[in-house]
């Protein structure tokens, strides 16, 4: 008979011997209830590998992803620890028992939680569910609605999830809406479990508004200057099953890697991943990793990857949808994920913080290779500056490096974002677990205004003009007039894959292309006095940079007068006027030119023709 996936993760377990590593499943009958006996204890420990069977072994176990004295840490689940000693590696025991431990932290403080509430934005005083977030950005909506200049806007992101919710979010800004600024972005929780990363990006929103209102000057400043976007829960559907199971969890000595984690430690989205070789439906297959499910390196394990030379490193991405960083059957196969795509596809998102846990790290492009992207030495400057607003009397700021500084990482959202359309992006790892206590000292209770002030100098960067490439220009008609209308950029490219890979570890190759066209359409609405300005990406994306390429967006101008198009090259920190002005065209005798025709110059204030000083227009035609 057919068995839900939380009554399985409750009180069954698959028999002996029915799965290991890149097995097939038993039938739904082979399932077992747990003996009352079993004791519910997780354990953490940072095991040492010293040969390359120990490296592959570490893929049967759910790591944290986080490197602790040269060894990477694991989470044990009961009967892992058996597991893990027989493989021979050494290990130290950490944490005994995570569930204890974390009550323990949860209860640190606990006497002055009353006052220390106060100082969180909203009082906030222990971590929050989706409609609680959901509230927070309706009630700042409310806040604004009669403020002069300050909005705050609640959105809604096309695709709901796999399981059929939402993913909502909050705009915050000053002054007009479409004016062509930059935006920053902030997204958490691509990874269920990691509860504080869904908590700051939360905390920032409703943080911002209390400062705007209090008249905070560098606030106010970048909001004048900047969109601030915010979706604390990327995977809303791993983390409402994170926040509200109860269960008991499994004994793990006979399944290798539990669903992507059980319970509240769950990683991975809901997606239901039936077995390819038996076609059966099993529980044990939920979930896809969507912090490898973007397109940029997608599929293939690292080991081959890490600066194009073969490496005995465990798989931190990989084809079998028993492991942790399963990146599913297609990139964007994840609704959640398709979101964000489209997202950053259609929007200028100049500066972008994925947040998740944990480390306390800063992690800048790139996460497969040591070669330093193009804008390392701007990245490397930004994590500088975030890792100082980090600081505290206890603690040193988080540590700013490449993301192979961790761990090798493929199709993940911000090396993809960076790498598709030039955003400048970091993944976060926020504090030393997964569920710190509220106001533990790791905890969000206790480390927010760091992190709010991280946080603020990313925003503050999305309009440093060093960031993004400025054009400006006005519209008229032939005859001077100012006119209205509306501008488009749009750019088609090709994502590489990471290559050919085995299919959900059945030994067969996919037949997948090894590439996916990708489209950025970005547009801006022009007032009837003509004049623009628009902070964008660069138009050549970092990996074309690498290879010496040059890419221009296409521009097309849209008004009553009618439509032009050209191709505009810009770089990043430069600034370029694109002017739609009056020209007087000579043509031979013929078909008279429309009066009304609309003529697209471009002053270069960089770089300009020989014999042609700065400034001056270089006219490319009009309609």
């Amino acid at each position: 008979m057919a068995i839900s996936r939380r009554s399985f993760l409750r009180a069954a377990a698959l028999s002996m011997g029915a799965i290991g590593m890149g097995a097939t499943t038993a039938a739904a009958s082979s399932v077992s209830v747990l003996p009352s006996t079993l004791k519910d204890v997780l354990q953490v420990v940072v095991a040492f590998p010293r040969t390359d069977r120990h490296r592959a072994a570490l893929a049967n176990f759910d790591d944290t992803h986080a490197i602790v004295d040269g060894g990477a840490e694991l989470l044990l689940w009961p009967g892992d620890l058996a597991r893990l000693q027989a493989t021979g590696m050494p290990y130290e025991v950490r944490i005994a028992d995570l569930l204890a431990h974390e009550a323990a932290s949860a209860s640190t403080g606990s006497a002055s939680v009353s006052t220390a509430a106060v100082a969180v934005p909203g009082g906030v005083t222990d971590y929050r569910d989706l409609a609680d977030f959901h509230a927070v950005f309706e009630q700042l909506e409310r806040d604004t609605a009669e403020h002069a200049t300050l909005n705050a806007r609640p959105f809604t992101l096309p695709l709901r999830s796999f399981e059929g919710r939402e993913v909502k979010g909050v705009e915050i800004w000053m002054g007009e809406e479409g004016d062509g600024r930059g935006i920053a972005y902030f997204d958490g929780c691509h990874h269920a479990r990691e509860w504080p990363a869904a908590e700051y990006p939360a905390l920032f929103a409703r943080w911002l508004v209390d400062e705007a209102f209090a008249g905070n000057p560098r606030v106010t400043a970048m909001l004048s200057g900047v969109k601030v976007r915010i979706v604390p829960v990327i995977n809303v559907d791993g983390f409402e099953y994170s926040r509200s199971w109860d269960g008991t969890v499994l004994d793990n000595s006979n399944l290798g890697i539990v669903a992507g984690g059980q319970g509240a430690y769950v990683r991975k989205t809901q997606r239901n991943n039936p077995l390819v070789t038996t076609g059966v439906d099993s529980p044990i297959f939920y979930g896809v990793d969507p912090n490898r499910n973007y397109a940029y390196l997608w599929g293939g394990t690292t080991g081959s990857l890490v600066n194009g030379i073969d490496a005995p490193i465990y798989a931190s991405t990989s084809s079998n949808p028993l492991d942790q960083t399963y990146y599913g059957t297609e990139p964007f196969s994840e609704p959640e994920v398709a979101n964000n795509r489209d997202f950053f596809l259609h929007n200028n998102v100049i500066t972008y913080l994925s947040n998740h846990t944990s480390g306390r790290l800063i992690l800048r492009p790139w996460g497969h290779t040591t070669a330093p992207c193009p804008d390392d030495a701007l990245l490397t400057e930004m994590g500088a500056a975030m890792s100082l607003a980090t600081e505290t009397d206890d603690l040193v700021g988080y540590e700013s490096k490449i993301g192979l500084g961790l761990y090798p990482t493929l199709g993940t959202s911000n090396d993809w974002a960076y790498a598709a359309t030039g955003t400048l992006g970091y993944a976060i790892e926020h504090s030393t677990s997964f569920h710190p206590g509220y106001f533990s000292l790791h905890g969000p209770g206790t480390q927010w205004p760091q992190v709010m002030e991280m946080f603020l100098r990313t925003a503050e960067y999305a309009a440093d003009d060093r960031c993004f490439a400025t054009l400006t220009g006005t519209i008229t008609d032939a005859g001077g007039a100012p006119l209205a209308g509306t501008i488009t950029l749009t750019k088609t490219f090709t994502t590489p894959f990471a290559g050919l890979e085995e299919y959900q570890g059945t030994g067969q190759l996919t037949a997948m292309a090894s590439e996916l066209e990708e489209t950025i359409e970005l547009t801006l609405e022009v007032g009837p006095t003509g004049a623009w300005e628009w902070h964008v990406n660069p138009s050549t994306r970092p990996i074309a940079e690498i290879g010496n390429a040059v890419e221009t967006y296409r521009m097309t101008v849209t008004t009553a007068a009618g439509t032009h198009t050209q191709d505009v090259e810009v770089a990043r920190g430069q600034a370029l006027t694109v002017d739609l002005i009056r020209r007087a065209p000579t043509r031979p005798a013929g078909p008279s030119l429309d009066p009304r025709a609309v003529v697209l110059c471009r002053r270069d204030l960089y770089d300009h023709g020989p014999g042609q000083p700065a400034g001056t227009a270089s006219c490319d035609g009009g309609l």
